[in-house]
């Protein structure tokens, strides 16, 4: 199982002066469940351009960010309107994985095909127990 995971809007509320990572220790929580434990991170934030996979571990605990497989490409040429669906897609590509979901706040960054395994965040919120009850539906469906 992989998820893709954003950050802004997602792990902490969008917008100047939020402090970052405020919904994490939710996420990790989640994570942290026995049906969850196969679970792998692939991160899709543009925060993936800044800084570098070790970097954007470091944000995590140990253990979850010892799941985290890598972060999405960042690709030179887009087909479409839909970037994060070619990045994922292009993850996806080159590996064994059938069960996926996305947490983002953007909904418009995916292809509506794609739209079924994404729970969109409320960005100005950031990820809540609802949004997690989702994940863990989409998931349990595909597996």
């Amino acid at each position: 199982m992989v998820l893709f995971l954003d950050f802004d809007g997602v792990l902490h509320p969008k917008g100047a002066g939020q402090t970052h990572f405020t919904r994490l220790p939710l996420l990790e929580s989640f994570l942290r469940q026995h049906d969850l434990a196969p679970t792998r991170i692939v991160i899709t934030s543009t925060w993936r351009e800044a800084y570098s996979l070790p970097r954007l571990r470091s944000f995590f605990s140990p253990d979850i960010a010892a799941r985290i497989a890598g972060v999405t490409p960042t690709l030179e040429d887009y087909s479409s309107e839909y970037e994060r669906s070619e990045e994922v897609e292009a993850w996806l590509a080159g590996q064994p994985v059938v069960t996926w979901a996305a947490l983002d706040d953007e909904a418009e960054n995916y292809a509506p095909r794609l739209r079924k395994r994404l729970v969109q965040c409320d960005g100005h919120l950031g990820l809540n127990e609802a949004d997690l009850e989702k994940i863990r539906g989409i998931l349990a469906a595909a597996s």
